[in-house]
């Protein structure tokens, strides 16, 4: 069984450096075995240091983080994956909570739903990498059929980026994903990035509600 995107939210906002800033909004959710995915994208505007993402909430419960990646010599550009299994169903808040930052920082979240979701391990595999290229790419290996991929790229100078048409990944709001068959080594890989600008990738392997045959009828567990 292959999963099913339900719906999809997106939201940017600038955290000015003072208080604890959140940005909070509504997302819907419908249907059955239910994941909510929350990518979170950062850069520093001001040219220093970012806040960190601290967490994030749907109808105020606590999501758990999946992966994330800051860059690693001057902070300024950061991305970071949270999901909840099973999220209520119908309209309820998305809180992202951040630490103080020390200027001004562009976030842009995105939201999305999908129906068919493991509901017992979901999280299948993630990858992470830090880039100075025009081309980024990064790979993860699933280890499930029918796996969910998220792609979240964040760079130091936010611009248009375009995904390679081998990987097909679909725009979702302000993120990307796809379903892929077999378990294999899957490549996200972009281009579009200026000479010089730095990316940092996460790439989020969800696995979805496993098959099992039961004389000739099929059920999903």
């Amino acid at each position: 069984m292959s999963t099913i995107l339900d719906a999809t939210t997106g939201v940017s906002d600038t955290l000015l450096g003072a208080g604890v800033p959140t940005v909070s909004f509504v997302h819907t959710c419908t249907g059955v075995q239910l994941l909510l995915v929350v990518q979170v994208l950062l850069t520093s505007t001001g040219g220093v240091q970012l806040g960190f993402v601290t967490g994030v909430t749907y109808n105020s419960v606590p999501l758990v983080r999946a992966n994330s990646l800051y860059d690693v010599n001057n902070n300024r550009c950061g991305a970071e994956v949270w999901y909840l299994v099973n999220p209520l169903i119908g309209a309820h808040n998305v809180v992202v909570n951040y630490s103080t930052p020390n200027a001004s920082n562009r976030t842009v979240v995105n939201s999305s739903s999908y129906n068919g979701v493991d509901q017992i391990t979901p999280l299948d595999a993630s990858s992470v990498v830090e880039q100075v290229t025009t081309t980024p790419s990064l790979n993860v290996t699933t280890g499930v059929a029918n796996a969910l991929i998220t792609s979240t790229i964040s760079r130091t100078v936010f611009s248009a980026i375009t995904p390679a048409t081998v990987n097909a990944l679909t725009e979702v709001g302000a993120a990307y994903n796809i379903v892929v068959g077999p378990p294999a080594v899957f490549t996200a890989s972009w281009s579009g990035l200026a000479v010089g600008v730095k990316s940092t990738h996460v790439l989020v392997s969800f696995a979805p509600v496993a098959s099992r045959f039961i004389g000739v009828n099929e059920v999903d567990v």
